[in-house]
């Protein structure tokens, strides 16, 4: 309780020391950095800043804030969840321990190698009114939990705690030590606009006690300033924002580099100087092409990305995004600088790392320089640095969720990877991939990948109802067993005639993924993902499936079945 209500009042510290900021500020008459701005001038809101970065790139951005339950609700109208007889065996386990109706999304979950009992998952939570990473631990193998919320970063400009935590991920290492990453956020400005700040990094938390418990600080992986004052002398510095981290551990038992620590994410560079006046040069929200020297913000004032982003020591173009990763030789070691990852290719998101048997890591990404067509690369650390093969993988073609369901499920192109031998399999939702025919609505695949030859077999279609062309699948997630056995959990409307309600389906290959021949839904009973889910712009995303030493493997997805909101559930697999 203590814990909740210091971060209630973090957004109310963050002001008062942005307020002092902006008066230390103008009372320099400060005249460093990129950027200077002009009396009157403001910065974009955060809103604004999203719109602005995601009209520019053809890489999807989202920002990094889930819109709270509250603000939701009043502008959009409650969907009921309709009435549907329960399910015979009630065996699905509610995960999150609160009972409120903030919605839980981003979900990443981990077990301890050592310790099939110990099952670890994290989650994008609104529970607090602001989007926080909250991890929920079962030392039962996901019979029983309880929550806790991650200590958040401190940002460097403000020296205070970030407002906000997005984009979850967990990992435990061969010692049964957990690792949890989140992006820290903030969105906050003065109340006179003379003082924005837009900061935010990539944290770790280690865990202890086979994940039961975190530290109480968090260690910065990577951090992007967005922050300063927009009126008088002074200077608003954003030259980019970070996004979508995900983390994989080394368990490798021969491996020479076991242990070691690997967090990777997306920056996108929208250039510098980054501007936005008060008085419009045009109403139309209609960006100009992106890399032109002038285009206009969502607001209308212009915005010149007449210089690269200088990150991490890189040198990264105007309306670029591309794939860092830093990396830890263990626990409590600090990181190293991060590296480019996504080499020539300038539109990249989504990255998914497998590490093979002799302990190279792989990253494997999407590149949307040519959307609607996306084409997943590969690329490999050696000697020190990503080396990216120029061909890729496949291509595919994605059709987005249908109108009445408002969130967008385009992270169901983003490649979701897991590793077996010197093997990847890799799964994604598409509306047509590599030479297989298109269809209207998302299937499942699965692509197969040899890390030794960097070459790929020919995409395997997992879901096998006979409605091709008019169900919807997307966010799939796979796992492979100790003796090979791929499973693959996604979400599937194949059920219900009006293709509103979903259900959690899991599919299991016996044959290297060749066949899916078994595949069910394992969610007790159906949900409609837009019902008790205030404006159902959020639902989802990353939705995992996680194995043990044990070979059960425990999927976890979003739900709405209690009536109240977006709650977690799991459910062991043993089949």
């Amino acid at each position: 309780m203590t814990q909740i209500n210091n971060r209630r009042g973090i957004a109310s510290l963050i002001m008062i020391t942005a307020l002092v900021i902006s008066f230390m500020l103008g009372s320099l008459g400060l005249q460093h950095g990129i950027g200077q701005a002009s009396p009157g001038t403001r910065p974009l809101t955060y809103q604004e800043l999203v719109k602005r970065i995601a009209a520019h790139h053809k890489a999807p951005f989202q920002g990094n804030v889930q819109q709270s339950s509250q603000v939701a609700k009043t502008n959009s109208q409650k969907i009921s969840q309709p009435p549907h007889a329960p399910s015979k065996h009630q065996s699905n386990v509610k995960v999150n321990q609160d009972l409120n109706p903030w919605a839980k999304v981003d979900v990443a979950a981990a077990i301890n190698p050592l310790n099939g009992q110990d099952y670890l998952v994290m989650s994008t939570d609104a529970r607090e009114n602001y989007s926080h990473s909250f991890y929920h631990i079962s030392t039962t193998g996901g019979r029983s939990w309880s929550d806790d919320a991650l200590p958040p970063g401190i940002d460097q400009a403000t020296n205070s705690q970030y407002v906000i935590q997005t984009d979850p991920g967990v990992a435990f290492d061969s010692n049964g030590h957990s690792f949890l990453s989140s992006i820290s956020s903030n969105t906050i400005s003065t109340p006179d606009g003379s003082y924005a700040n837009y900061d935010n990094e990539i944290d770790l938390v280690q865990g202890y006690n086979n994940g039961t418990y975190t530290y109480t600080s968090a260690t910065p992986v990577d951090y992007a300033p967005c922050n300063g004052q927009t009126n008088g002398n002074g200077v608003f510095y954003c030259p980019g924002q970070l996004t979508k981290p995900a983390i994989t551990i080394d368990n490798g038992a021969k491996s020479p580099n076991k242990n070691s620590i690997y967090v990777y994410y997306t920056y996108f560079c929208s250039g510098v100087p980054q501007l936005a006046t008060d008085t419009p040069t045009t109403t139309s929200d209609t960006p100009t092409p992106a890399g032109s020297k002038k285009a206009q913000n969502s607001g209308g004032g212009p915005y010149e990305p007449d210089g690269p982003c200088i990150q991490d020591g890189l040198t990264i173009a105007p309306n670029t995004s591309v794939i860092l990763a830093a990396q830890s030789s263990g626990a409590g070691l600090p990181f190293s600088t991060p590296k480019l990852v996504s080499g020539v290719f300038s539109q990249a998101e989504f990255g998914s790392m497998v590490i093979d048997s002799h302990g190279t890591p792989h990253i494997f990404f999407d590149d949307f320089t040519s959307y609607p067509t996306v084409h997943i690369y590969e690329s490999t650390l050696q000697n020190g640095n990503w080396t990216t093969n120029i061909q890729p993988l496949t291509t595919l073609l994605y059709n987005q969720s249908p109108s009445y369901w408002y969130f967008g499920s385009y992270t169901s192109v983003a490649p979701s990877c897991t590793g077996y031998k010197d093997l990847a399999y890799c799964t994604v939702s598409a509306s047509q991939i590599g030479n297989l025919p298109l269809v209207a609505t998302p299937d499942i695949y699965l692509l197969k990948i040899n890390t030794i030859t960097n070459s790929a077999a020919e995409p395997v279609q997992i879901n096998n109802d006979p409605n091709n062309g008019t169900k919807y699948h997307f966010n799939p997630w796979p796992a492979v067993s100790s003796k090979g056995f791929v499973y693959v959990g996604w979400y599937d409307s194949r059920h219900d005639p009006l293709n509103t309600r979903l259900e959690y389906f899991v599919g299991k290959s016996i044959d290297g993924g060749k066949t899916f021949s078994k595949q069910q839904a394992i969610s007790d009973q159906p949900f409609n993902p837009c019902a008790n889910n205030f404006g159902c712009t959020w639902f989802g995303d990353y939705d995992q499936l996680a194995i043990g030493p044990d070979d059960i493997v425990h999927a976890i997805w979003s739900d709405t079945r209690d009536g109240v909101g977006i709650q977690l559930y799991t459910q062991a697999i043993k089949w």
